[in-house]
């Protein structure tokens, strides 16, 4: 017997995480290129904008996420819950793995 489609898919907000891995890459190439810019000796400006730009995205791509993974029955944030629930290593692999929300229960395909 085949398992259901995982819960972020069945809700419709796979796209949230595929625009939150984009950005985090992004935030991680803008982190490798301000050491670039650090072992070129062209820090200063440059180094200091490109550190804090990419702390900044890196940050706001989590916020964002943790925020906007919502159950649409009961309203909690499912993303978030994980993550306080569950070790550092294992959030992305039990929020992929979720077949309901893991606060109601709710199956999206039912």
């Amino acid at each position: 017997m085949a398992q259901s489609p995982a819960w972020l898919g069945k809700s419709g907000q796979t796209w949230k995480l595929i625009v939150f891995l984009a950005v985090v890459l992004l935030s991680l190439s803008g982190i490798v290129w301000s050491e670039v810019l650090l072992s070129s000796n062209a820090a200063g400006a440059e180094f200091a904008a490109a550190i804090a730009g990419s702390c900044v995205l890196g940050l706001a791509a989590f916020t964002w996420f943790f925020r906007s993974v919502v159950c649409r029955a009961c309203g909690r944030r499912v993303a978030w819950r994980i993550v306080r629930t569950q070790s550092f290593g294992a959030w992305l692999t039990v929020l992929l793995a979720a077949r309901a929300c893991p606060s109601c229960g709710n199956d999206p395909s039912t």
